[in-house]
């Protein structure tokens, strides 16, 4: 499996429907992460982060907020 299908994956995992770049600042490129049920996280990754890394960190919120990763089923 290659790296954007486990993105793919992992996005739909999460439940993300999208991640947008916002800027930069101080080093760090802050992104909009927005989830299926509507809501939306702040992820601040180090410069030049990959779309791997935001969903890691994204993944990281979203655990100490206890929410469920749900995997699609492969089909």
């Amino acid at each position: 499996m290659n790296v954007f299908a486990k993105n793919k994956r992992t996005a739909a995992a999460l439940g993300v429907v999208s991640t947008e770049f916002k800027f930069y600042r101080a080093g760090s490129s802050h992104w909009r992460v927005r989830l299926k049920d509507g809501s939306e996280l702040n992820v601040v990754a180090p410069n030049l982060a990959t779309e791997s890394t935001v969903l890691r960190l994204a993944a990281a919120q979203l655990a100490k907020a206890g929410r469920a990763v749900v995997y699609p089923k492969e089909g």
